[in-house]
């Protein structure tokens, strides 16, 4: 048994074709150890939201990565499907993250991005970076 995760994001479903909330496990900063706030699993995060994880004074802080890997743009990524809060249609997508926030969630079959988080909304910064840098 593994520990996970879900991010929950507003996505317009490629089945149903609605304005749906989604919903993806990940198993991005998942493990059954935790601080005083609890195990760091079965959590929800929209998106853009900071995952709690070890400090990063902690010699584990760098797991946060588990498995996934990056892609050629050395973002970390991880393969999974979502589920649509109206239709209950499950659809392959890749989950990129940002330094522990999922940042994007795009569908696996043609690239398209069905959820972003827009941290140009959320902090003021026009930066745009994907990795969680300034």
């Amino acid at each position: 048994m593994a520990a996970f995760n879900c991010i929950v994001f507003e996505m317009k479903c490629p089945r149903c074709e609605r304005t749906a909330e989604g919903r993806a496990q990940v198993h991005v900063a998942a493990d059954f150890d935790g601080n005083v706030s609890g195990r760091f699993m079965n959590r929800t995060y929209r998106l853009g939201d900071p995952m709690d994880w070890f400090s990063t004074s902690d010699y584990q802080h760098p797991d946060w990565v588990g498995y996934d890997e990056r892609n050629a743009q050395g973002i970390l990524v991880e393969a999974t499907s979502a589920t649509c809060a109206r239709c209950e249609s499950d659809v392959d997508v890749i989950v990129e993250f940002g330094e522990l926030k999922a940042v994007r969630i795009v569908l696996e079959l043609d690239g398209s991005v069905l959820a972003r988080w827009d941290r140009d909304l959320a902090t003021g910064n026009n930066d745009g970076d994907l990795d969680g840098t300034e």
